[in-house]
């Protein structure tokens, strides 16, 4: 009897223990914050993430108010062991700009971690000019590079991309979003 009891007993911890840590680092959803470029100019920005198999894809939409949109189609890959998260921008798919000139295109490079309930992105990205037909000969840094900062969300700031329709569940409800 004790023997069942023991082996019940390492069952449920180990199960236990399997669930919080694969809920511990899921990065699907929203994230939401800034980036800051090397100039100091802060640009809010968001992702809408999904992750299946330390695989990423999603979009992104940066934004400084009505002077400049943009919205993106991303890649990227997260690995758990380390809690990094490489996503690269393939190409705008949205962009308003009464800047005109030029487009870029980010690459991200982001650390995951979590502190009580929140969960946060922070790393630095570097940006490349965007040719929308062709080869592209520019190198990263051409336009740019800068820190970012995410908090996972439970709202966009836009409408909820396809992709993520019934796999936002469980984030925190958080004052001041």
């Amino acid at each position: 009897m004790k023997r069942i009891a023991a082996k019940c007993f390492l069952f449920s911890f180990f199960f236990f223990l399997g669930s919080v840590y694969s809920n511990a680092q899921k990065i699907t959803g929203i994230w939401r914050g800034f980036f800051i470029t090397e100039d100091g100019d802060r640009y809010k920005l968001e992702f809408q993430i999904d992750n299946s198999a330390n695989f990423s894809s999603g979009v992104s939409y940066s934004y400084l108010d009505v002077r400049f949109y943009g919205k993106a189609t991303m890649t990227g890959s997260f690995s758990k062991t380390t809690k990094n998260l490489k996503i690269r921008e393939i190409k705008t798919v949205e962009v308003k700009s009464l800047f005109g000139g030029r487009t870029c295109i980010m690459n991200y490079n982001l650390s995951y971690s979590k502190s009580g309930r929140e969960e946060f992105l922070e790393g630095t990205y570097l940006g490349k000019d965007e040719v929308k037909l062709g080869p592209n000969p520019y190198e990263w840094g051409s336009c740019g590079g800068g820190k970012v900062f995410l908090r996972k969300v439970a709202t966009s700031d836009f409408y909820v991309e396809p992709f993520l329709k019934g796999k936002i569940k469980n984030v925190p409800l958080l004052i001041n979003q």
